[in-house]
């Protein structure tokens, strides 16, 4: 069994007892008080913010959320000249004597994604040991520990119990405690071709691509910055293109004529690169300058085979999505009318809604809805979008394959199919929590949740998890 860091009890009640009892505040912070009480002390801090926490539970299509709130809180202390560290846990938990398929770094990617954008010092723990502590130390001074993560659940329906100690000497004991937790950052990702913004908005380019049906044209020319590095000019293997636009098993003679004739169609109809043929060879590309900003594509968009995962309208919506992303003040996240999106790159609206969907289904966008409005006259804020990082989905495949065999087969279809409906469908842990929710209120319960929400418009913010649960818990 692994090891646990389960150093807060150990600190506070046991070592640090000496301290507590000289200590000039030491209170109890109970789950309703524990949110006010963590941010006011963020708000109020000068010189450092530290926190170790098993569970951060960040979805950043939630802004209203607790956790959301303190990571904002977080990123407004770093703005102001206040050190912020985050340590969360990055090792797989057990339980039941056997491995979860959910590990915890992959629930708490989102608000490590989300604080390094910020520019916070954050990590995961690594090594064997699970980081199992709910700790924050502000200013060396103040420290807040107990059974808390940062979940809405913890600090809204849970029964947990915390305390605060104003005192220095504990402060500095945890700080060191903490310091001796091994610790990685996950990789930067590597960018593998820079796509022109020109190429994105001209009209004759890619919004005629989509509107021709040109798939195999957008692959071909984004495969080929890839290919290039950036180079001028570079020779193009047909083989290596063909396995990555997944056509190999035509035939090398009816792939290599497919290939060329996508070539002639970038160079003359398009105007995107010059080509020099070889017979039996490779080609020769040079790429057509572009001027003006260009948009990053991470390797593993062809290394995991997203290329080929996902449709046309998500392809484009993906690209689009790290192209306003990269330009946005609040990045990651940002927002647009559909319509505007749709003008601005000759795209047709229904194009955007699809590609978005898809996205969202694969786990590669969070969307933030506005609220319904009640008047029909009143006009509906934009949505907010916020890009996920790619996966290999040979590890959600994994993850299934757990999901199955631990609660079988016919159960992991189920929930599977409520997730479906809330746009979860790649999100493993949603689907855990829908079978859990089966298995303490009954497959009735559940089901009469689900065709209460499938009532409801595709784009109605209550069509989310969150809602889904409520609903099953509120049923009578």
């Amino acid at each position: 069994m692994k090891r646990v860091w389960v150093f807060y009890f150990c600190l506070v009640f046991g070592c640090g007892s000496r301290a507590l009892a000289g200590a000039g505040d030491v209170r109890f912070v109970s789950t309703q008080d524990y949110f006010p009480t963590v941010k006011a002390e963020i708000d109020r801090a000068r010189k450092s913010v530290t926190a170790c926490l098993y569970l951060f539970s960040f979805y950043p299509n939630n802004s209203g959320s607790l956790p959301f709130q303190l990571a904002d809180a977080l990123a407004a202390a770093r703005g102001r000249g206040v050190r912020v560290e985050v340590v969360l846990n990055g090792a797989p938990d057990f339980s039941e004597g056997g491995e979860s398929p959910l590990s915890s770094e992959g629930r708490n990617r989102g608000a490590y994604d989300f604080l390094r954008g910020r520019g916070i010092e954050v990590s995961f723990s690594s090594g064997p040991a699970v980081v199992h502590a709910k700790a924050v130390v502000v200013d060396e001074e103040v420290v807040i520990l107990g059974s808390s993560n940062w979940t809405e659940a913890a600090m809204t329906r849970n029964v947990e119990a915390n305390i605060l100690v104003r005192n220095p000497d504990v402060a500095r004991s945890l700080l060191a405690e903490i310091g001796r937790v091994p610790r990685r950052i996950s990789p930067e990702e590597t960018i593998s071709g820079r796509i022109p913004v020109s190429f994105l908005t001209a009209p004759k380019l890619m919004g005629a691509m989509t509107h021709s049906r040109d798939e195999r044209a957008f692959d071909v020319y984004l495969y080929a910055l890839k290919a290039g590095g950036g180079a001028a000019s570079f020779n193009l293997a047909y083989d290596p293109l063909a396995d990555s636009l997944g056509i190999t098993d035509m035939g090398r003679t009816a792939y290599r004529r497919q290939i060329t004739k996508t070539l002639v169609k970038l160079q003359d109809e398009y105007g995107l690169i010059r080509t020099t043929f070889t017979y039996g060879g490779d080609a020769r590309v040079e790429v057509v300058p572009s001027t003006g900003d260009a948009v990053g594509m991470p390797a593993d968009y062809w290394t995991w085979g997203w290329n080929r995962r996902l449709g046309f309208q998500g392809k484009v919506m993906y690209v689009l999505n790290r192209c306003y992303s990269e330009a946005s003040p609040s990045r990651p996240r940002w927002s647009v009318p559909v319509e505007k999106i749709a003008r601005d790159h000759g795209l047709a609206p229904g194009f955007v809604r699809q590609g978005t969907t898809e996205l969202r289904r694969a786990n590669l966008v969070a969307v933030e809805y506005d609220e319904l409005a009640k008047d029909p006259d009143d006009s509906r804020r934009p949505n907010i979008y916020t890009p996920l990082p790619l996966y290999d989905p040979a590890e959600l495949d994994r993850a299934w394959a757990a999901l199955g065999a631990r609660y079988g087969g016919d159960a992991l279809a189920r929930g599977r199919a409520c997730a479906h409906l809330v746009y979860a469908d790649s999100d493993a842990d949603a689907v855990e929590r829908f079978i859990m929710l089966e298995m303490e209120f009954g497959r009735e319960k559940v089901q009469r949740a689900y065709d209460l929400i499938a009532q409801k418009n595709p784009d109605n913010p209550r069509r989310c998890v969150g809602y889904f649960i409520g609903t099953v818990q509120g049923l009578k």
